[in-house]
């Protein structure tokens, strides 16, 4: 699926991490590393984040709170809502954040939001930790055209498939590990515009 720069719903707290220009999605059915083994990072992630405000001036129904999940998780609540669980992975030196889709149900009379994710529940998307400081995260996504390249010209190639959400690979998580401890250090791996996340300041209100 490609994703044009737009104004996004805010209630998919990724929706508005995939607001960049023109990008394809690349998505797992299985977490991308050992979640059992994943890094919590205390006091840096949890709280509340903005996306694309460098001074974190978001609104509170923008802002995207991280609070300590199940195991060694965090969830990603929008709007009051969990939408995401979050898993920080560390593999030969390099950290990444598996993104799994969730949606929690409405409990009012509104509509649900859940059929009208970027991605299918439960889907895993992967970022790249580039920065990881106490007030901002730099992030990046796979590029779908070189992953893909590497998938299918591997001695070994790997399983995937093209939905109208993007490309999806159907491998297990170790083997998705494997595939980062060799090949996650390789820059052209990876869309080179950075998305940025600033801790969210006190006092601006829903718009």
């Amino acid at each position: 699926m490609k994703l044009h720069k737009s104004i996004l719903t805010v209630t998919v707290a990724i929706a508005a991490l995939l607001s960049m220009s023109c990008i394809e999605l690349v998505s797992s059915l299985n977490p991308w590393f050992d979640i059992e083994e994943a890094v919590v990072d205390g006091p840096r992630l949890e709280g509340a984040w903005c996306l694309d405000e460098e001074d974190g001036g978001c609104s509170r129904d923008e802002r995207m709170k991280f609070v300590r999940g199940p195991g060694n998780s965090w969830n990603v609540l929008v709007g009051g809502k969990v939408r995401h669980r979050v898993w920080v992975g560390e593999i030969e030196g390099m950290r990444y954040l598996d993104w799994m889709f969730l949606c929690e149900p409405s409990r009012n009379a509104e509509e649900d939001d859940c059929l009208s994710l970027d991605l299918g529940l439960g889907r895993h998307l992967l970022t790249q930790v580039t920065l990881l400081e106490e007030d901002r995260i730099e992030l990046r996504l796979l590029d779908g055209e070189t992953f893909e390249h590497l998938l299918s010209h591997r001695a070994e190639p790997l399983e995937y498939a093209r939905t109208k959400d993007g490309l999806v690979v159907v491998e297990d998580s170790v083997t998705l590990g494997e595939l980062l401890s060799q090949q996650g250090r390789r820059l052209d791996l990876w869309y080179e515009e950075t998305m940025v996340l600033t801790r969210a300041r006190a006092g601006r209100k829903s718009r």
